[in-house]
């Protein structure tokens, strides 16, 4: 996992955590809908192009681009195994706080490095995406695709959850 070097804008995420966000969203949506419509008549046709992997309408492409990118590598995996990962919320104030010990503390990377050590992983190679959860107040939970066939569920507890 890369270095949390940027800081965490929910709204770039179309979250809201505190519901002050939804006016600036709807000036924003605004703004991208003048410069984005093609009127015919009567209907217009407004086409969402921020590219964002938390956007409704452009998630979909995005998936597909990262599917297509991901492929080379995936078929190099002997075995792919899907790993989920989430947060209790009783440990953190915030999602963004959540968010943050995550990847400041470098703990995917960290696990897969533990999973390897104990010769769980045919190769150190892996990938992961980050989502939210739909409801408030959007937890971030993460996908992680590992070359693995199998891992034992209190093996990968103990590496997860390792200061």
């Amino acid at each position: 996992m890369a270095k949390m070097d940027r800081k965490f804008n929910p709204s770039q995420h179309q979250l809201d955590f505190d519901g002050s966000q939804a006016e600036q969203r709807a000036k924003l949506l605004l703004a991208k809908q003048e410069e984005n419509t093609v009127c015919t008549g009567e209907l217009s046709a407004v086409s969402c192009k921020c590219k964002s992997q938390f956007c409704g309408e452009c998630s979909l492409g995005a998936a597909v681009r990262w599917r297509e990118r991901l492929r080379p590598v995936a078929r190099e995996f002997k075995s792919a195994l899907m790993i989920t990962f989430t947060i209790d919320p009783k440990g953190f104030k915030t999602p963004e706080q959540a968010w943050q010990f995550v990847g400041s503390n470098r703990k995917l990377s960290e696990t897969v490095r533990e999973l390897d050590r104990l010769k769980f992983l045919h190769s150190r190679r892996y990938f992961w995406a980050l989502e939210f959860h739909k409801k408030a107040p959007h937890w971030p939970h993460w996908h992680m695709v590992i070359d693995a066939s199998y891992v034992p569920h209190d093996r990968l507890l103990k590496s997860a959850t390792r200061s």
